[in-house]
């Protein structure tokens, strides 16, 4: 898969990133690199910039455990930490990322834990020659999707290698990979512990100047841990567009066929297998110098839980920035995502938030938000509905 569109969530980058504008802790920071994994262009030397940040959140949450009949409320105190580091010269780029945070909840005290969110990526650009490599590792627990909707503590880290060679002036060649590893620490959950790899080979054709059209063809294997488990293969095929669309619009859209089969079940000469159209779409756009649109669709398969080998994921996600003043920004992030499982099963994941920035100082910001929550988490607990409220203060030094 084009990391560009690993799960193609983007962000509207702040200056600080690390609270959660009324999400779950820490949603904005893997909506913010995971941006960063899309972004490209010619490498530059600038000196190296060393930044920190430090903070505390308050959060209300009226359904810890997205319950449909015996909602849990209860209050988060969030104390954390991030720092950063950026090198770059005219043919080599680092970045790394580290966020670390303690959630202290005040009544559900086995639900206090810490956490550990890094992000790395290093970039060489030669005269032919491109090479990179991106990580998103999380040690986490709060629902945050379709896929992780139960609260429970995991590790999930994401590697994104790519390659890429100009074959002439105007086609380039490119290898690239997704290798994504999921580990629970709950027993209950373990039989879903996983490595799912992507690789996948493409050309690129240049129209003009960030204008490109591409074909890829992809493999993909979700290999489960436990030997209960059923495993799967899956291929896709796709062509696409990147580049500028028209004036502040850019666009990355592809779209193609995949197709997937597992293995036989246990005892059973029966296989689940499934094709469906392959589609992603991220736009983003500057409306004016005050507004900033990001939007993003895709589909796609991903590992599935209990007897369901996979599952087929559609995801479709706003953010929107929008500088009320010098000093107050407001945004807006809404999310749905849909799941198709391979026995015929379907979920439903919604979240709307709300929430704003205020910079006291150059150095001192201050956040509040309100997120509402909404979906079905099918047989581990039906349908819910949450609210979660949040304050924060940071500061960068």
């Amino acid at each position: 898969m084009n990391h560009r569109n690993a799960w193609a969530v983007l962000i509207l980058c702040a200056a600080f990133p690390a609270s959660a504008a009324a999400q779950n802790f820490g949603q904005e920071w893997i909506d913010r690199v995971t941006h960063e994994l899309e972004q490209e262009g010619p490498l530059t030397a600038k000196p190296v910039k060393l930044q920190g940040f430090a903070g505390l959140a308050y959060f209300f949450d009226d359904n810890v455990f997205l319950d449909e009949d015996s909602a849990e409320s209860d209050s988060i105190i969030v104390p954390w930490v991030r720092g950063r580091v950026d090198y770059s010269e005219p043919n080599f780029d680092a970045v790394a990322d580290l966020l670390l945070n303690y959630k202290a909840y005040t009544s559900e005290d086995d639900e206090s834990a810490d956490e550990e969110r890094f992000f790395g990526r290093a970039r060489y650009e030669g005269a032919k020659f491109r090479a990179e490599i991106g990580e998103i590792l999380r040690r986490e627990s709060d629902p945050v999707d379709v896929i992780f909707v139960d609260r429970v503590d995991r590790i999930v880290s994401g590697t994104f290698p790519r390659l890429s060679y100009d074959v002439t002036n105007t086609v380039s060649a490119e290898l690239a990979s997704e290798i994504q590893f999921v580990s629970f620490d709950d027993d209950a959950f373990s039989a879903a512990d996983n490595v799912t790899v992507r690789v996948e080979l493409g050309g690129v054709y240049r129209m003009w100047e960030d204008t490109e059209l591409l074909l890829q063809l992809g493999l993909l294997m979700i290999d489960f841990d436990d030997a209960a488990s059923v495993d799967s293969q899956g291929w896709y095929f796709r062509g696409g567009f990147r580049g500028p669309a028209m004036e502040r619009l850019y666009v990355d859209a592809y779209a193609g066929v995949t197709g997937i089969e597992s293995d036989e079940f246990p005892g059973t000469s029966d296989a689940a297998s499934h094709d469906t159209m392959d589609l992603g779409l991220y736009a983003r756009y500057e409306a004016s110098p005050n507004l900033r649109l990001n939007g993003d669709y895709a589909r796609r398969f991903a590992f599935g839980v209990g007897t369901d080998p996979f599952q087929v994921i559609d995801r479709f996600l706003v953010l929107a920035e929008y500088d009320v003043t010098p000093e107050i920004v407001a945004r807006g992030r809404l999310q749905f995502e849909h799941a198709h499982t391979a026995m015929g099963n379907t979920r439903d994941y919604m979240s709307l938030g709300l929430g704003a920035t205020y910079r006291i100082t150059s150095e001192v910001v201050a956040e509040g938000g309100l997120t509402w929550r909404q979906g079905d988490r099918g047989s581990s607990g039906g349908d819910f509905d949450n609210v979660i409220f949040n304050l924060g203060a940071a500061v960068s030094f």
